[in-house]
């Protein structure tokens, strides 16, 4: 098959545990991007969590998908040329189940992050994101457009956020864990997999011809969407069985430069 994009997670598929991107990974990228062949990140995070890497890979021309598929930036100067944003009252429910549990609440509308405290756990994400944090008084008060919405705590208290909340407002919006410590919502045309169709039409690139790799939950519709959807051997087993391939190397094995010499 002649495959002519790349889209890839970053946390736990392109970077390894350790939050890093391999030299062998990097050389790869290159490669490909010399051959005029697009290497999309495509990854929860926001753009402030990206650019680093952006500027580490040299990546000049091209895209970056964020927030799940929310937002999409041009490159080099990384212009926002797409978003989907939704209003943060059709997620009050989960905002009110999330405050009596004692979940960190964290609200996205494109580069701004906002939240009600400056707990271990928002701090941790902020300075491994290196994001600036607006600081409101009560989540419930927000009554502007959000991007995404992060619930940051306990794997089992999101479980129960999770079991509380769906039956209120599955198919209104969309939610998954991007990992065990992190559920999300996003609007129900934010997500990864409605992005990269968007962007490879775009180009004029058929779906057949996507490759995309993932490890989580919220890379399911990614790899649905591709022609050729990977899960790395670190994914839980509901990702590995949304995958068209499943690798027998991790996020710690250089997976990217892997398929992209196998496959490029």
């Amino acid at each position: 098959m002649n495959y002519k994009i790349i889209f890839s997670d970053m946390d736990y598929t392109l970077l390894n545990h350790n939050l890093q991107i391999s030299q062998k990974n990097k050389n790869a990228i290159q490669k490909l991007s010399a051959k005029n062949i697009p290497f999309v990140l495509c990854t929860g995070r926001g753009i402030y969590g990206v650019e680093p890497f952006v500027k580490e890979l040299s990546l000049t021309k091209g895209y970056v998908i964020t927030q799940n598929g929310a937002a999409i930036y041009e490159l080099p100067h990384l212009n926002l040329i797409e978003m989907y944003s939704f209003p943060a009252e059709e997620i009050r429910i989960a905002l009110q189940e999330a405050q009596k549990l004692g979940i960190d609440i964290q609200l996205y509308y494109d580069r701004i992050l906002m939240t009600e405290r400056l707990s271990p756990r928002v701090i941790a994400y902020s300075q491994r994101m290196e994001v600036d944090i607006t600081l409101i008084p009560d989540a419930l008060e927000y009554n502007g457009n959000l991007t995404k919405c992060l619930f940051n705590g306990p794997a089992q208290k999101l479980s129960q956020l999770k079991e509380i909340v769906t039956p209120h407002l599955e198919g209104k919006v969309n939610m998954f864990f991007s990992n065990k410590e992190y559920w999300e919502i996003t609007g129900l045309e934010a997500s990864k997999g409605k992005a990269a169709l968007r962007l490879a039409q775009k180009l004029g690139i058929p779906s057949s011809s996507i490759v995309a790799m993932g490890d989580s939950e919220n890379d399911i519709s990614m790899l649905q969407a591709a022609g050729l959807g990977i899960a790395v051997s670190n994914a839980p087993e509901s990702v590995k069985k949304s995958a068209h391939k499943v690798l027998e190397i991790s996020c710690d094995e250089d997976a990217v430069a892997h398929v992209i010499e196998e496959y490029f």
